[in-house]
């Protein structure tokens, strides 16, 4: 789908389940930043659980400039565990600070002349 304002987006997933009991998770968020902008945001997530069956879930999609992947599974035959993750990269945001290291770099190694600076 195109949005004059977004741009392109897309998104496309799927989930699996068949699965009776119970579980217990834990989970961590990290976020890298680039001033006030989140770059990459990430939750990881993993857990026990009892009981019979499975699950599996995965996302992606883009968005605005935002690719986003997520994925979950979950499998038990008495006792078992569950994984999953989020990720959430602002390509924008690195597009344009990497643009701004290297016109800076650029910049100082030429001296501010625009050309390589001989010996």
């Amino acid at each position: 789908k195109y949005d004059k304002e977004k741009g392109f987006s897309a998104a496309a997933g799927g989930k699996a389940s068949a699965f009776a009991g119970a579980s217990l998770e834990g989970k961590t968020d990290i976020v890298l930043k680039m001033g006030d902008k989140d770059v990459i945001k990430t939750t990881g997530k993993v857990g026990v659980t009892v009981g019979v069956g499975g699950e599996v879930e995965i996302k992606v999609s883009w968005e605005g400039g935002e690719f986003k992947a997520s994925g979950n599974a979950k499998l038990a035959a008495g006792l078992g565990f569950e994984l999953g993750y989020n990720i959430s990269i602002n390509v924008p945001t690195i597009a344009s600070s990497l643009w701004s290291w290297a016109s800076s770099f650029w910049s100082t190694s030429t001296g501010g002349q625009g050309a390589a600076a001989t010996p």
